[in-house]
């Protein structure tokens, strides 16, 4: 069995809505009251990029402040790959533009694309609708989200994306 002869898949998210899963997942989602790095990522960001009292919960990070520690991160490191996984672009955790995949998927439409994947890999079907499975429910949709950050800050983020 060779790589070549493999049917692979490779499943990608909307860079935009990666930082928004980030948010919801790591700042709004519980994880930031019961993991002690997020809690420290959480009281650096409220300290070093807090401009006005904030509505609503004091001790949540806004997604404009998530989003000017990621530039200010990203900007910081000399190297790529000191960037933090969870907002560094896919493209740079793996070579995914020197690899050939079978499937390339958009998380949007993962049953559609998991489907055609199924298919051309003659896979039995034994899950059920994969995309109920992995997705999770999100407190902040990407439109609110990012109605809450000012464009300046969008544009210069899209860069590195």
């Amino acid at each position: 069995l060779t790589l070549i002869s493999l049917t692979s898949l490779l499943v990608v998210r909307h860079p935009l809505d990666r930082l928004v899963s980030l948010y919801n997942n790591k700042f709004i989602g519980g994880v930031m009251d019961t993991d002690e790095t997020w809690v420290q990522v959480t009281h650096f960001i409220i300290a070093n990029y807090r401009q006005e009292s904030v509505d609503g919960h004091k001790n949540t990070v806004t997604p404009e402040e998530m989003v000017r520690f990621i530039i200010e991160d990203i900007q910081a490191k000399p190297k790529l790959d000191w960037v933090n996984r969870h907002w560094q672009p896919v493209w740079w955790q793996c070579p995914v533009c020197s690899l050939n995949f079978s499937v390339y998927a958009k998380m949007e439409n993962v049953e559609e694309d998991f489907e055609v994947f199924k298919t051309l890999s003659n896979v039995e079907d034994k899950t059920e609708k994969l995309g109920k499975s992995i997705s999770r429910p999100k407190s902040v949709d990407s439109k609110e989200f990012w109605s809450k950050v000012d464009m300046k800050y969008i544009s210069i983020l899209a860069e590195p994306f």
